[in-house]
């Protein structure tokens, strides 16, 4: 179980290098100067650029189908082949699986310095980061939420290291 969701999390970060770039100082001093309409529409543009590559099978049970930037939450949407070991329809299993893959993506997210730019717009426009795993048997869906605070705090860790 701690393999797959470790494995998941490796995926959801290489994923996510699609919405960041590798010009980390000229993105955090434009976001410095941006407006916070601007941050939002880029952000919008961001999840539109992410959804143009989707599906993408992330493992051979995982697939990222889209993304979505609204109000004040960034989320990654996944299906899930759930089988006889992963099921979503155990409220037990849900909350054991959701600690293990927040507190693994916590840790790939500290260590992925791609990450800080996208990072930082969403902290610039106060939202959460959010990865939400569905069942394909069950119906059922996990979230992962990173809030706002959360974001701060992490960006605040990566900054300094």
């Amino acid at each position: 179980m701690y393999r797959y969701i470790i494995s998941i999390s490796i995926a959801v970060f290489m994923l996510s290098g699609l919405v960041s770039c590798n010009r980390q100082q000229r993105d955090e001093m434009s976001l410095k100067v941006m407006s916070d309409e601007k941050a939002r529409k880029e952000l919008a543009e961001a999840a539109e650029t992410v959804n143009q590559s989707c599906p993408v099978n992330v493992d051979d049970k995982t697939t990222l189908v889209g993304v979505a930037f609204r109000g004040t939450k960034w989320t990654y949407y996944y299906i899930v082949a759930e089988d006889s070991v992963v099921r979503f329809d155990n409220d037990l299993f849900n909350e054991n699986i959701k600690a293990g893959l927040k507190e693994s993506t916590r840790k790939n997210v500290l260590a992925s310095s791609a990450m800080l730019t996208m990072l930082r717009a969403l902290i610039k426009v106060k939202s959460d980061l959010v990865y939400s795993y569905q069942g394909t048997e069950s119906g059922h869906a996990i979230e992962v939420v990173f809030t706002y605070p959360e974001l701060r705090v992490m960006v605040d860790v990566m900054s300094n290291n």
